[in-house]
């Protein structure tokens, strides 16, 4: 399957666009780059039940903090990522709503940094959980784990993983 080009659409995840079916498949619904007249123009003629599936445009403020720096960096401006990248940009979104949902890296991720300030920090505060999320959200898309990071780490915590007959 070919990576969506982010002139089509945003390499967004939130919260809200994010579910996970009843086989436990993980889904989410897709942004449209532009969204604009088009956008407004499905929703006017298809009348108030599509207003669930088709809504209109985030708020920029609250779809910001979920967007990568570099996808935010390149509006309006004329810049081609290659399709690694544009993984990385969709790798950070999931990766900063996982962050502000799983309430286990939350709080672990508060208490290293309040044991940072205090000088008593340990390496071992934050899970591995922890540290593949924090790898997601790296703010440089050349550091930021890659998709095949995240498939070898979650290859592996399956394996580790012993189920009873």
């Amino acid at each position: 399957m070919e990576t969506p080009s982010i002139s089509k659409v945003r390499p967004l995840i939130t919260p809200a666009r994010l579910q996970i079916s009843a086989r436990g498949r993980v889904v989410f619904s897709v942004v449209p780059a532009g969204g604009g007249q088009r956008g407004r123009e499905e929703r006017e003629t298809a009348g108030p039940a599509a207003g669930r599936t088709d809504q209109a445009q985030p708020d920029a403020t609250t779809e910001e903090p979920f967007l990568s720096p570099e996808y935010i960096n390149s509006l309006g401006k004329n810049i081609q990522f290659s399709e690694s990248d544009v993984e990385k940009m969709w790798i950070y979104s999931l990766g900063v709503t996982l962050q502000r949902t799983v309430s286990s890296f939350a709080a672990n991720h508060q208490q290293h940094r309040y044991d940072d300030s205090r000088g008593a920090g340990e390496p071992n505060a934050l899970t591995p959980l922890d540290h593949v999320v924090l790898a997601m959200c790296e703010g440089n898309l050349y550091q930021r784990a890659s998709l095949m990071f995240l498939l070898d780490v979650s290859s592996r915590a399956g394996d580790a993983c012993v189920v009873p007959n």
